[in-house]
């Protein structure tokens, strides 16, 4: 017997014969020529794979045994008819008006098996009218996928089929919109109502139900084939769901758009979703489903190819997902593509890293969940009461707008804005009357519904509400640096109380809701930076920060200005962003290796600055405006982990708080920041501080920056500063007169003012020319902040910091031709004394020195 052997584009061909057992016949050996090989790697989009032929009873709903190639080896197939359908399961299609009725259910197509040989193999199959497609998983975690290819390929004999392994499948380059269209409040809802599981399910598997629905291009595609092949691939995503988090999903209809008169019409993946939603709402309720998944065949304008609402399982008004299913030339593809939408669906964000899994933003057909994404589905499905599985809670009564009452659970209840009754409750003996609640008209309280309170002109306090404990007397509000006066109902963001002026606040001001540390450093070509940590505060050991986001008014903003002064006279600059860095947090164990650079990269963050503690999930986040000059601007955006993560309480009651971000900037740079956080206190109650504002006026290169000691601004450092600081004296995270910023005024920051007493000086320019084998003057006294500039004269030249002709780091810059100056800034922890040299000329003699004043 021979085997194929594995092929790649552009490799020779391979011939294979097999003996095939059971209902499966022996194919006789085959001759391919590399064309085949090629076709099929670039319909199929692939590195490589291997082909054979392959005989198969073509008879679904009977058993399946048959010889196959893996890794230049045979071994057995063994399929049996394994029904993915509910109990209630239905088929619809369309006629030349669009109307559906409902036609009988084609045979159970969908297979399941191992491989005999390979204990702990699973394999999800089809028998499709064109052949075999089967999923192969092996108990490594390797996976193997078998497609026929006859009809793809013209001229090829109708039994060949295609082999290929997961990682040969070329990542699709389509994104998901998931981004663009989720909302920050069901994600912040989400994590507000997230528990970790009190029940241990063990290998129980709890089922969802789903909906599934075409439009009349995916029917051109697959004709007769359209349920069978959404069959195949909701069997395949199952195996995925079933091995990696013990969920598992029932079709319960299948809708087949036969006519072109569909409801489907746009190529715009927002419009179709909210189509696919508007037509499931008003014409299909009678469709059980826990989640609803429309395939379409349509080409979806831009890279987009999927789009889903984010935890939405369960929930009515939300559970809806599409995907451009047949995008991406693989059934491997494919399969990721659905599974990726689904597990929007279940609550799952976005991962970019590692960026190969299932739940990356541009598709990469992985096939597989990584850790975040699975604890994250699991706690998720752990909240719903909706599956089916073991200690299921009962449904009950819910009411809804209107005095209406629905019947329900109350998973479903609460994402619906309903009211719920309890477990066991019925509509028939449950009072769904609008309630009443305070209402404010005029600065005067009264009880109305909350329909007649609007109808009034009135703010409504919410159901239940009271006046005995409503205030209406207007006061200040600002959002964001805005002021306005309204009622405490009406304030969208900060509200300081009864009677409150615009002239009493300060819109804006929330610095001290933000710790800080600053880092001055000098780049490798010399110039000065500073970086900035931003940390929330947290006096409690306890405390978990899990999201960080932007949400309408209060926006996420992450800005770098060409200064410091915020006078509006800046201008937009990118951040400083490290070549080895990433915008979200990075391995800062590569320092080392890859320089000190990494160590002053910008990045967003959840607590940690070590990508191996792990990265938060992102959705809506912007990373091209994080590294624009325009800087990121978010109203509808959010970073998270979630609340079990062992990051969330990096930081947790340290001087310092959860780290946030980190930003670097050129010495006298501005960094501007307006941020929303999510946390839980010790006692495990959530909290949002939205609209807080960070800049570093007056910490780093701004204003009255030159002379840090001179805390007044006075030109002089002098008895008033010293005054200040004793003012300040001990725990004083952000302060002016934290001069090294350890977020403690102490001794340390007292010598420094001391050491400078008097007028502030300038900072000076001092200039050495470069030539034959001499640096003139080659001794300089300087200050920190004064700035160097080397001339080269003549002859190639470095200047490279270090004694006795070894480098140490600080600086090494070439001065020749291409490049006859260096500029360097003393940054303000430089050493008291900096020799450095020429490296083609230290033999001879080339060294200069730097001493700095303390």
């Amino acid at each position: 017997m021979t085997n194929s052997r594995l092929t790649t584009l552009c490799t020779a061909t391979a011939c294979l014969t097999l003996s095939l057992a059971a209902n499966a016949s022996a194919a006789e050996t085959m001759s391919v020529e590399r064309p085949l090989d090629r076709a099929i790697n670039t319909e199929l989009n692939l590195r490589q794979s291997w082909n054979t032929k392959l005989q198969i009873d073509s008879n679904p709903e009977q058993s399946i045994r048959v010889s196959i190639p893996i890794d230049n080896a045979t071994y057995t197939l063994e399929l049996e008819p394994h029904s993915i359908r509910a109990d209630e399961y239905q088929v619809f299609m369309a006629d030349d008006t669009g109307e559906l009725y409902e036609v009988p259910a084609g045979p159970v197509r969908t297979l399941r098996g191992k491989i005999a040989e390979l204990e702990g193999s699973l394999v999800s199959g089809s028998l499709m009218i064109d052949g075999l497609y089967a999923r192969i998983s092996l108990a490594n975690g390797e996976e193997i996928w078998i497609e026929p290819v006859g009809q793809k390929l013209q001229g090829t004999a109708s039994n060949v089929y295609a082999f290929y392994k997961t990682e040969d499948i070329i990542a699709s380059g389509g994104t998901c919109a998931a981004d663009d269209h989720m909302d920050v409040a069901r994600v912040l809802q989400m994590q507000a109502d997230y528990q970790v599981s009190t029940n241990d399910r063990g290998t129980i598997i709890c089922t969802a139900q789903l909906g599934c629905d075409t439009d009349y291009e995916y029917y051109q595609d697959w004709g007769s084939q359209t349920e069978s092949r959404v069959n195949s691939v909701i069997n395949s995503v199952n195996n995925q769901y079933e091995t990696q988090l013990n969920i598992t999903h029932e079709i319960t209809a299948v809708i087949i758009r036969s006519s072109s008169a569909d409801p489907y019409n746009s190529t715009s993946a927002d419009t179709m979703l909210d189509e696919f939603a508007t037509e499931w709402q008003n014409n299909q309720g009678s469709v059980t489903r826990d989640l609803a998944h429309l395939f379409t065949g349509k080409s979806m304008q831009g890279s987009t190819i999927g789009l889903a609402w984010l935890g939405s399982v369960c929930s009515y008004w939300y559970q809806y997902g599409l995907v451009e299913s047949d995008c991406c030339g693989s059934f491997g593809c494919t399969t990721d593509l659905s599974a990726h939408e689904i597990g929007h669906g279940w609550g799952a964000g976005h991962v970019e890293s590692p960026s190969y899994n299932t739940m990356y933003p541009s598709i990469q057909c992985a096939n597989t969940f990584v850790t975040s994404s699975i604890n994250t589905i699991t706690n998720f499905s752990n909240s719903l009461n909706c599956l089916t599985c073991e200690n299921q809670a009962p449904a009950g009564a819910c009411c809804i707008s209107g005095s209406q009452c629905i019947q329900t659970y109350e998973t479903n209840c609460d994402s619906g804005g309903g009211t719920w009754q309890g477990g066991g409750t019925t509509c028939a003996t449950e009072d769904c009357s609008d309630p009443e609640g305070a209402c404010c008209v005029g600065g005067v309280c009264y009880v109305y519904t909350g329909a007649d309170c609007s109808s009034n002109g009135g703010s409504y306090a919410g159901d239940g509400s009271d006046c005995a404990s409503t205030g209406c007397t207007e006061g200040a509000c600002c959002i964001d640096s805005d002021c306005s006066i309204t009622l405490q109902l009406d304030c969208a963001g900060s509200w300081y109380g009864d009677n409150t002026t615009c002239g009493d606040v300060s819109c804006g001001a929330g610095a001290d809701q933000l710790n800080y540390e600053l880092r001055t450093w000098s780049r490798s070509d010399g110039q000065a930076m500073e970086t900035y940590d931003l940390y929330f505060p947290s006096t409690d050991p306890n405390t978990r920060m899990v999201s960080v986001f932007g949400e309408n008014a209060d926006v996420l903003q992450v800005r770098g200005l060409s200064n410091a002064d915020f006078d509006g006279s800046a201008t937009g600059i990118a951040l400083h962003q490290s070549a080895f860095g990433s915008d979200l947090a990075h391995d800062r164990a590569l320092d080392p290796v890859l320089g000190d650079d990494l160590v002053f990269d910008s990045y967003v963050t959840i607590g940690s600055d070590n990508s191996v503690d792990g990265v938060p999930i992102t959705l809506g986040f912007d990373s091209a405006g994080f590294n624009g000059t325009t800087g990121a601007y978010m109203t509808n955006g959010v970073w998270f982990v979630t609340p079990d993560d062992a990051i969330a309480s990096i930081g947790a009651g340290t001087a310092a708080g959860h780290r946030a971000l980190s930003a670097s900037v050129e010495a006298g740079q501005g960094l501007d920041v307006q941020l929303s956080v999510q946390w839980f206190d010790g006692a495990g109650v959530v909290h949002e501080n939205r609209n807080i504002v960070w800049d570093n006026l007056g910490l780093g290169g701004g204003v009255g920056n030159d002379c840090p000691t001179d805390i007044d601004d006075s030109g002089n450092t002098d008895v008033s500063d010293l005054l200040a600081m004793i003012g300040d004296w001990g725990a004083c995270s952000g302060c002016a007169t934290d001069l090294d910023g350890n977020g403690v005024v102490n001794v340390s920051d007292l010598l420094q003012v001391i050491g400078a007493w008097g007028p502030c000086s300038e900072p000076e320019t001092f200039n050495v020319t470069v030539d034959g084998s001499v640096f003139t003057p080659s001794i300089l006294d300087v200050r920190r902040g004064d700035t160097i500039i080397w001339t080269r004269i003549g002859g190639n030249h470095t200047v490279t910091s270090g004694a006795n002709c070894t480098a140490d780091g600080l600086f090494d810059a070439p001065l020749d031709v291409q490049s006859p100056t260096f500029t360097w800034v003393v940054p303000s922890d430089a050493a008291s004394n900096i020799p450095y040299f020429c490296i083609p000329h230290c033999n001879f003699g080339q060294e200069g020195e730097i001493i700095v004043a303390d």
